[in-house]
């Protein structure tokens, strides 16, 4: 049996903390829902998003959250665990290592890329696999570009 707690939002960020803190260890998926009209009809911006951003520092091009482990949080409980099953998959599948090891995830954060602005060009040194997950994008407008670059040495597990 799964247990979900579902609640709504509207600018209580303490009492929604305490419920995620609390509920954390007996509930497998949270549900936090958010209105974009006020009770009386009229738009509003979604509160718990917004919120988020006021948790950043700014970034070459961009602003990204404070919190480097972000995937921790209870909220994102259900996120991280399709994201490890997804890199097991991938190690088992594409790179095919001959020891038995396992995929995790170090350091997770949440990016905010507005209109005109970028996320600069950099590395991630001592990773097997570095990822992406977008979670609102403009498939016209938004996109990733890799580089091959030489300037640090990628972890490598023994392969067939």
């Amino acid at each position: 049996m799964k247990i979900f707690d579902c609640t709504l939002f509207y600018d209580e960020d303490m009492i929604l903390e305490i419920r995620l803190n609390i509920l954390n260890k007996y509930v497998d998926k949270f549900v936090i829902a958010e209105s974009m009209y006020t009770h009386s009809g009229a738009k509003k911006e979604l509160n718990f998003v917004k919120d988020q951003k006021n948790h950043c520092t700014n970034n070459q091009g961009n602003i990204n959250t404070i919190d480097n482990y972000i995937l921790n949080r209870p909220e994102f409980k259900k996120i991280k665990k399709f994201i490890e099953y997804c890199c097991q998959d991938y190690l088992e599948k594409i790179i095919c290592p001959k020891n038995d090891i396992k995929l995790y995830v170090t350091q997770s954060w949440l990016n905010y890329t507005e209109e005109k602005q970028y996320h600069h060009k950099h590395e991630h040194p001592n990773s097997v696999v570095s990822g992406v997950l977008w979670l609102n994008s403009d498939k016209k407008n938004d996109n990733i570009k890799f580089f091959d670059s030489k300037g640090y040495k990628q972890i490598s597990p023994v392969i067939d």
